[in-house]
């Protein structure tokens, strides 16, 4: 059972495994393979603060809520006739409700929540004619593997939680170009369709101990997804929304800023919701055709 006792380390949910290794090495050489035709090449490398709020009513009827430095972002975009991007986002937050205080005879101190947000996208697109050269408009569909791993302490005993949805949906990304060094981008993402994988409404069920007894991520991953359901707007609601700003330094660097909110919404077993507010430095490295 993840239950852990005062100076026992907590469970920790590896990142580092082999699916994660298998979807990155994918998206990889998708994007590999494309980019040998590709007219136009980017990958940005994004860096920034952030703000996260949750309520996950399986484990608190609280709203636990951080903001912190830790949120990474790199994306890679290539197109010809169509437009495809790759994107890797890592966010970590530590909530608490009340500031750390010592308590009981041996002076044991509170800790805080700890969330871990990663996220693996793909996006294709169609890039529709508009009569003025200064606008592009595409329109398309992805496919997104987000990842939550949650570490709920309460003094002595702690609780370890998940939420996966792997989701099919709509894109959108609008490009303006005020001049021949700056441009703005609009960028919308919509999820229509969720494989959902979550904690159990009794948190250490029977199927989620036969999932975890065999200490392995790997494995142990993959039987959280077992225990997916697919679910659609009615049970599960997610959008996606960012905002850019980029200033071209020369023909292969730019800078620039992105604002990026995330909203989600899962009915069951019982509700979770959460916002997540990002705001983005952003270097790119621009590649010819």
């Amino acid at each position: 059972m993840h239950i852990w006792i005062k100076k026992h380390s907590p469970p920790e949910f590896s990142f580092s495994g082999k699916p994660f290794l298998w979807i990155s090495l994918l998206l990889c050489c998708l994007s590999f393979s494309a980019s040998l035709q590709a007219q136009t090449r980017s990958l940005s490398l994004r860096l920034g603060p952030g703000s996260y709020a949750r309520q996950d009513q399986i484990f608190s009827p609280f709203v636990h809520q951080d903001w912190s430095l830790a949120n990474l972002s790199f994306q890679y975009d290539w197109g010809k006739k169509n437009d495809q991007f790759g994107a890797f986002e890592f966010g970590s937050y530590n909530p608490i409700l009340v500031p750390s205080y010592a308590y009981g005879d041996e002076g044991d101190v509170t800790y805080p929540h700890n969330f871990t947000l990663v996220n693996l996208t793909y996006g294709f697109g169609k890039r529709l004619q508009i009569p003025k050269e200064n606008h592009k408009l595409t329109l398309g569909g992805f496919f997104e593997t987000d990842v939550q791993a949650a570490t709920y302490n309460y003094g002595w005993v702690g609780n370890f939680g998940y939420l996966a949805p792997f989701s099919i949906g709509a894109w959108g990304e609008y490009q303006y170009a005020i001049d021949s060094k700056n441009q703005l981008t609009g960028k919308l993402l919509l999820p229509v369709v969720s494989l959902v994988a979550r904690s159990p409404y009794l948190v250490n069920d029977d199927p989620f101990i036969e999932n975890t007894y065999s200490h392995n991520g790997f494995k142990t991953f993959f039987a959280y997804l077992e225990d997916g359901h697919v679910q659609t707007w009615n049970k599960i609601q997610q959008l996606e929304m960012q905002l850019g700003y980029q200033h071209m330094l020369s023909s292969s660097w730019s800078i620039g800023g992105v604002y990026a909110f995330r909203f989600q919404h899962v009915a069951q077993p019982l509700p979770f919701i959460s916002y997540r507010n990002t705001f983005y430095l952003q270097i790119s490295r621009n590649f010819g055709s």
